[in-house]
């Protein structure tokens, strides 16, 4: 079935309604608080953005960085319009669009701040979806193992930020 016109016999990539090629591509994934925890390749945790205590996926699969459309207004920023319009597919292969950004959200993991571009979206059972833009620009490892990221530091060191397991509810902050 096609997300872009709810008809039947073919897919979004080749919907005859479709209109132009969209300048920028992303893909994010939009899973339950549940499942995310249950899946040993994600990271989730509730942690500090912007002075806000919000939930936290860290998702090697969501190409862009994220936020919740109702929680953007607690960032206490203002947007900027980007000149690219990104065309972002969900898993259940939803296309969502977005042409803003909020430009250095401040990120507090394990009392040490990150900055990180976060693009409006209906997301929905996170407030945030960290993607690779960041993941990557930080040098983030995920540790499946231990539900951890670990990222290294300019030092040298290396900082683990342990996310929720499993029945167990970890105190991050």
């Amino acid at each position: 079935m096609c997300y872009e016109c709810d008809h039947k016999g073919h897919f979004t990539n080749e919907c005859p309604n479709k209109k132009g090629p969209e300048k920028g591509r992303g893909r994010a994934f939009n899973i339950n608080g549940h499942e995310a925890r249950e899946d040993p390749d994600l990271v989730t945790g509730m942690f500090l953005l912007n002075n806000h205590i919000l939930s936290v996926l860290f998702d090697c699969g969501a190409n862009r960085s994220f936020v919740s459309i109702e929680s953007s207004c607690m960032l206490d920023k203002t947007y900027v319009p980007i000149d690219t319009k990104y065309c972002i597919e969900l898993v259940n292969g939803k296309l969502m669009k977005a042409n803003k950004i909020y430009k250095d959200c401040t990120l507090v993991l394990e009392g040490k701040p990150f900055w990180v571009d976060l693009m409006p979206i209906e997301i929905g059972s996170f407030n945030v979806v960290i993607g690779m833009d960041w993941l990557f620009k930080n040098r983030v490892e995920v540790v499946c193992f231990e539900k951890a990221i670990r990222i290294p530091l300019d030092n040298g060191e290396s900082l683990m930020v342990y996310g929720d397991k499993t029945g167990i509810k970890l105190n991050l902050i």
